[in-house]
């Protein structure tokens, strides 16, 4: 076991030797470095800091103060346990030292405490050296996992977006318009999911992305062509509110859903037609989703819970999936309204 090493800042020899053989009598194999003046401990603390495994500080020196070199010592190496040893000091400047980073402040009338004021510093500096390295090695595994987490996202984003590519170069060889219609819907539902993926694997936060921007992202990507060449304005009311995985990907698909059945079925005529996208809290715990459009109205045979179309029957398996509550309005046009448990962190 190596010495233990001391830096000592004491303007009086006779003490330094009082320590010394303190510590002789308790056989702690030890090196002192003994600095007398301020200016001794200032050059002693910024040339060999590293190498000293404990200080003891003299609060009242000639020019200088124990506070002072305290600081000083903390400045240069914040874990280095520094222990005030001094004569007679007040309440309130013992407390100040704590306050201040002393590990401990021992009288030099009672000398006997300070061997085992020494042993309780070297065992808090040990215990916060294991507890800082486990706490790296834990940043460290979870640095690991997130660029895990990361390729993850990004190969399922790559491979959804190849299954896309591929239905787009088989969608061109279809001839019969209700088929190639399935599968412009089957490619919307793997973009939009692949969307998800691409947020989640560029945002700096793995664990949610912003919806605004994603439904955005869809809409642009996916509609764009279709509501310009029919004329249909689209409307987002959406705050910039952070969903997880879980919940984002079901409610893209469902606002994929809505907006593609509007843009087929609900403005058959020459009207000024508009769809509205809006995400609003409902309570302290949860949100609504709404897709709204001025068309023509959906029939009222037609209930969700209970419809045989692919597009409305994947709707409400998606909002089962998120635990929510639909609801459709046919006033003025129709307006799916879907509220879902989330509380916004």
């Amino acid at each position: 076991m190596k010495p233990l090493s001391i830096l000592y800042l004491e303007d009086n020899d006779m003490d330094v030797e009082l320590v010394e053989s303190r510590l002789d009598a308790e056989k702690i194999e030890h090196r002192l470095t003994h600095a007398k003046t301020a200016q001794q401990f200032v050059q002693l603390l910024q040339k060999n800091a590293i190498a000293y495994d404990i200080m003891l500080v003299d609060y009242s020196l000639p020019g200088y103060d124990g506070l002072s070199a305290l600081k000083k010592a903390k400045a240069v190496f914040p874990d280095m346990p520094v222990i005030i040893f001094s004569g007679a000091i007040g309440e309130e400047i013992a407390i100040e030292t704590l306050k201040q980073g002393a590990t401990d402040y021992v009288l030099k009338h009672r000398i006997s405490q300070l061997i085992p004021a020494i042993r309780r510093a070297l065992l808090e500096k040990e215990e916060h050296r294991k507890r800082k390295e486990a706490e790296e090695k834990i940043q460290k595994s979870l640095q690991e996992k997130e660029i895990l987490l990361r390729e993850i996202h990004h190969r399922v984003k790559n491979n959804l977006q190849i299954m896309y590519s591929l239905l787009n170069l088989q969608s061109r060889q279809i001839q019969d318009d209700q088929i190639r219609d399935t599968c412009r819907g089957c490619k919307n539902r793997i973009y939009t999911m692949s969307l998800v993926h691409e947020q989640l694997y560029l945002s700096e936060n793995l664990s949610s992305i912003n919806f605004k921007e994603s439904i955005e992202g869809m809409i642009n990507k996916l509609f764009k062509p279709y509501l310009l060449s029919r004329g249909i304005s689209t409307k987002l009311q959406i705050e910039d509110v952070f969903l997880p995985l879980n919940i984002s990907i079901p409610l893209s698909l469902i606002v994929n859903e809505l907006i593609d059945n509007a843009i087929k079925y609900a403005f058959p005529d020459s009207r000024k037609s508009t769809i509205l996208v809006a995400l609003r809290p409902s309570g302290k715990k949860s949100y609504e989703i709404v897709v709204q459009d001025n068309g023509v109205g959906l029939p009222a045979s037609i209930r969700l819970e209970k419809t045989k179309t692919m597009g409305l029957h994947l709707v409400n398996l998606l909002v089962q999936q998120i635990e929510g509550k639909a609801r459709i309005q046919r006033k003025n046009g129709t307006a799916f309204k879907i509220e879902f448990p989330f509380q916004n962190p």
